[in-house]
C-alpha cells in the first residue's frame, strides 16, 4: 500500500530524522538568507529569532540544517542525536573555516533536558566538535536583536545604488568614524537614503558598528577593519 505524506514541505524539512514528530501548535516557516540565497525552515519563532542573529554576523559565512548526527548514551540505549542547525563562521586566518552545532530551545527545555543534554556535550566534545544551545536568554538580547532585524531589512544587492556606497566609502575612509546624521549634515545623501546605504555596507561586512546600542543617526559607524 502506497503511503501519502500530507504533511507541508517545510514541516518535512525541520523533520530532523524520520521519528521526529511535530507539537501540534508548533509554528512552521522558511528564513531567507541573502548570504546564500536559500531558505532554511525554521520551527518556532525561537529559531527565526536565532537564524536572524546568525544572518547578520559578520563572521557568519553560512547556515544549513544538513547537519551530521552525534551517537550518545542515554542509559539505555544509543541514540542519534541532531543538531538544529549548522553554522561555518570565519576563522580569521584566511582560507580556514569552523563549524559550529547548535540546538535551539527555550530555558524551560534546556532546563527539562539538562541531563539528555550534558550526554549530549560530552559526545560532541568527544569528537571535537562544538555544540552550542542558544535560549531566548541569549538570542532576544535587546537592542542586539533589533539592529540585526534592521541590518537585514537593508541587505542585498538592488537596494542602494553604487553611488550611494562610494559617497559613503569616502566619508568612511577619511575619518575613524562617522554618523548618520553627520552624513545628511554634508549634504550628500537624505537620511532615509544615508540609512538603507549605510546598513547595507554593514550586512556586507563593509562597515560595521556596536550591536549593544540602537541603531540611530548618532550612532558611530566604522569601517569594518577600523
Amino acid at each position: 500500500m502506497v503511503s501519502v505524506n500530507t504533511a507541508p514541505r517545510v514541516v518535512r524539512a525541520n523533520r530532523r530524522h524520520p521519528d521526529d514528530r511535530d507539537r501540534r501548535l508548533a509554528h512552521h516557516g522558511w528564513f531567507y538568507s541573502w548570504r546564500t540565497r536559500s531558505m532554511l525552515p525554521y520551527r518556532g519563532l525561537l529559531a527565526f529569532d536565532f537564524l536572524t542573529l546568525a544572518e547578520a554576523h559578520p563572521k557568519v559565512i553560512s547556515v544549513t540544517n544538513a547537519v551530521q548526527p552525534v551517537n550518545w548514551w542515554s542509559g539505555r540505549e544509543w541514540e542519534a542525536y541532531y543538531p538544529r542547525y549548522s553554522v561555518s563562521l570565519k576563522s580569521g586566518v584566511r582560507g580556514v573555516t569552523r563549524t559550529v552545532d547548535v540546538e535551539v530551545l527555550t530555558s524551560l527545555e534546556l532546563e527539562a533536558g539538562r541531563h539528555r543534554f550534558a550526554r549530549i556535550r560530552r559526545q560532541f566534545r568527544a569528537q571535537s566538535r562544538t555544540f552550542l544551545v542558544f535560549t531566548e536568554k541569549r538570542v532576544r538580547v535587546q537592542p542586539r536583536l533589533n539592529n540585526c532585524k534592521f541590518i537585514l531589512s537593508q541587505a542585498g544587492s538592488g537596494l542602494v545604488s553604487q553611488a550611494e556606497q562610494a559617497l559613503i566609502r569616502q566619508i568612511s575612509s577619511s575619518t575613524a568614524s562617522f554618523t548618520l546624521n553627520e552624513v545628511v549634515g554634508l549634504g550628500v545623501l537624505t537620511y532615509p537614503r544615508a540609512y538603507a546605504t549605510v546598513l547595507n555596507m554593514v550586512a556586507a561586512g563593509e562597515l560595521g558598528f556596536a550591536l549593544g546600542r540602537r541603531f540611530d543617526g548618532d550612532t558611530p559607524i566604522r569601517g569594518a577593519r577600523s
